[in-house]
């Protein structure tokens, strides 16, 4: 259902340009899926950043 829908939007009258990046070039994301394997599912709102985070994002550009 996922790849039919991007399908979907990459047919849009527009350009698109898809590349792949490694964990290692976005640690944020990275962390950030990692992270959602061990809540429970739902909206979760981060106020306040960990420190893991915080270094993911501050540290590793």
């Amino acid at each position: 259902m996922v790849v039919s829908e991007i399908r979907r939007i990459l047919q849009r009258d527009w350009q698109v340009r898809i590349e792949h990046v490694f964990r290692e070039g976005n640690a944020v994301a990275d962390f950030l899926a990692s992270t959602g394997h061990s809540i429970p599912p739902g909206v979760h709102i981060i106020n306040q950043p960990s420190s893991m985070l915080n270094y993911c994002f501050f540290f590793t550009r």
